[in-house]
């Protein structure tokens, strides 16, 4: 077995000193040297096989490189398990980019945590997901304990996708297939920015073309299904109600998309395997999870990050929408 690649190794391959190679692999706040030389520094340990000591790193820099990952257990709905699974994944895939490791901290189904709760965790900081718990999340922030929150909830440090461009770009495209009468889907949490930006979204594109917006319930969409007026196409707040809908659909006699035009919000597994796939807004995870770590460390360096735009939707078309079906007229003559 060979000798174990020392920090002495690094620095001499890289042409730096000891404590410059330290200070670069261990992210030391504040340290300032040229680019150029923290990738110097970062190849050679990469090309050596360096591997950092844990203990090593937190001595050395008062930290324990852990996040720690507060999500609601509601785990009723398989909307918010999928969507739970995916940010945990993307949370994960993050921080194993900056090497850090991840813990999750439950937000139980009933009762609520303390500050002390998260403190016993031994964690550098948090990300608060999909909260709806603002005395909680108030909390954590007034603590000065570094702290982002992810999807909705309390908006202190939000890092907010573009809700209402995600809507209002799915409502445009049904009206330029030809649909006149959507209905847009709310969601089930009546205090949450996300429903309340996704209607306003649709509430926009409908406005702009004269029509009348009719916002409804999960339970009021699946029983205009089989009304004679029923709409010719449904904006979802998420995949789960877009999925539900389509079995629904399917049940009634209705054909997707022929009959009926569906579309969700998320772009996760459930538009990916229904049948026929959803057309769908995607929530870019990968980019929420990127971005919160970055507060994170500016918080760590002592820095209070600056306000940032909301990140861009993309709006993903599959086989769940069409342009609407022309029902022949009865022949009276004959």
């Amino acid at each position: 077995m060979g000798k174990a690649v020392t920090i002495n190794d690094v620095a001499l391959e890289a042409g730096v000193s000891k404590t410059t190679a330290v200070f670069i692999l261990n992210d030391r706040p504040g340290f300032k040297v040229p680019e150029t030389t923290r990738t110097r520094v970062r190849d050679a340990a990469k090309r050596l096989g360096y591997r950092r000591s844990g203990l090593a790193r937190a001595l050395s820099t008062g930290r324990i490189f852990t996040v720690g990952i507060v999500l609601r257990m509601t785990w009723g709905s398989a909307h918010y398990s999928v969507y739970a699974k995916d940010v945990l994944a993307a949370m994960a895939r993050a921080c194993r980019e900056e090497g850090l490791r991840l813990t999750l901290i439950p937000f139980p189904m009933e009762g609520t945590l303390t500050v002390d709760d998260v403190a016993d965790q031994r964690v550098d900081g948090l990300i608060l997901v999909s909260l709806y718990d603002d005395g909680f999340a108030r909390q954590v922030y007034a603590s000065r304990f570094p702290t982002v929150t992810i999807g909705s909830g309390y908006a202190e440090r939000l890092i907010a996708i573009d809700q209402k461009r995600g809507t209002r770009e799915a409502t445009e495209f049904l009206l330029a297939l030809g649909h006149e009468n959507i209905s847009h889907v709310l969601g089930e949490n009546p205090g949450s920015r996300a429903r309340e930006e996704r209607r306003e979204g649709y509430r926009e594109a409908m406005q702009a073309q004269g029509k009348e917006p009719q916002c409804v319930t999960l339970s009021e969409a699946l029983a205009l299904l089989t009304q004679p007026t029923r709409p010719t196409a449904f904006v979802a707040y998420n995949d789960d109600q877009a999925w539900r809908l389509s079995v629904a659909a399917r049940e009634a006699g209705l054909r997707v998309p022929q009959d009926l035009s569906i579309i969700g919000f998320d772009n996760n597994v459930l538009a990916e395997t229904a049948f026929p796939p959803l057309t769908t807004v995607e929530n870019p995870l990968d980019l929420q999870a990127r971005r919160a770590l970055k507060v994170l460390q500016c918080l760590w360096q002592g820095e209070e990050p600056s306000a940032t735009d909301p990140i861009p939707t993309r709006l993903v078309i599959r086989q769940s929408t069409a342009a609407p079906s022309i029902t022949p007229l009865k022949d009276n003559s004959q």
